[in-house]
């Protein structure tokens, strides 16, 4: 079962959007902003795990917390109309450098 999750992540809490494959809403949680709550939560949500994030100062940290965890990881920039951006194989390069 795909699970399509998106992220909007803040200094102190971080909500989580979960849509079905049909787009339906199936729960909405605000969990602690750490890796350890962030991975627990997308774990705990079983199948197969699309993540989203908005681009930002936390995208590459929550690129590289979440991808182990899910299928694939896109991230979205504001003003794209939503339409989720894969990261290129460079970004990933220079992600796994830093």
């Amino acid at each position: 079962m795909d699970r399509y999750i998106g992220v909007d992540v803040h200094r102190a809490s971080t909500t989580f959007e979960v849509l079905s494959a049909s787009g339906k809403k199936v729960r909405r949680d605000v969990v602690e902003t750490n890796g350890g709550a962030l991975v627990g939560y997308v774990k705990q949500l079983g199948g197969k795990r699309h993540v989203c994030v908005e681009e930002g100062e936390w995208s590459e940290w929550l690129y590289e917390i979440f991808l182990p965890h899910a299928e694939e990881v896109l991230w979205s920039i504001e003003g794209d109309g939503g339409r989720g951006r894969r990261a290129t194989r460079s970004m990933r390069m220079r992600w796994r450098r830093r």
